[in-house]
């Protein structure tokens, strides 16, 4: 038992993450496709299932913590999916990885409203879209409230933030039937 623990560790630890190579070009691309019209098109199909795996097959006793745990471990496994380099080429990974973190939650709320659309009454679904036009404003008040050191990672990982929260909102509301 220890021995293969062992073995399997030896293993895991020979593998070599691959070293990011992002250009200043290639995180801006990430983040204006994240923040873009069509943010389906910018998330891989990995953490669009992800997403959507939080948003609809938590167990039926997770809570909003549980939630806010699976959304975030997507972000994280982006960022540990590459070796650490310079300080600069982590922080690109970082801002792409949370460019595609936020891709992937828009797409989710917009999975969220087409599913939403076919269930619930039209009224009910204005207050939703209502909540919905909220979301830029924040996104505008909170990050422009950010300056200092690490400014673009903060403002990513703000950005990033405000969609989970509106996703979480959704699926509370499904949750509980609202």
């Amino acid at each position: 038992m220890i021995a293969a623990f062992v073995m399997a560790t030896l293993v895991q630890g020979a593998q070599t993450l691959p070293t990011p190579t992002f250009t200043a070009a290639q995180v801006q691309q990430a983040i204006a496709c994240a923040d873009g019209p069509d943010p389906g098109e910018c998330a891989s199909e990995h953490t669009k299932r992800s997403v959507l795996h939080c948003m609809t097959e938590l167990p039926a006793g997770a809570d909003e913590a549980a939630f806010s745990q699976c959304a975030g471990a997507i972000t994280d496994r982006c960022v540990r999916g590459w070796a650490s380099t310079t300080p600069e080429m982590n922080k690109r990974g970082i801002l792409v990885c949370a460019a595609q973190t936020r891709a992937a939650l828009r797409f989710g709320v917009d999975d969220w409203f087409a599913r939403a659309d076919r269930r619930m009454d039209a009224s009910i679904m204005r207050q939703y879209r209502a909540q919905l036009a909220t979301v830029d404003g924040r996104l505008r008040d909170q990050t422009a409230e950010i300056t200092g050191p690490d400014m673009e990672v903060r403002r990513a990982g703000t950005q990033t933030g405000i969609w989970e929260s509106f996703a979480r909102f959704l699926w509370r509301s499904e949750r509980d039937g609202r």
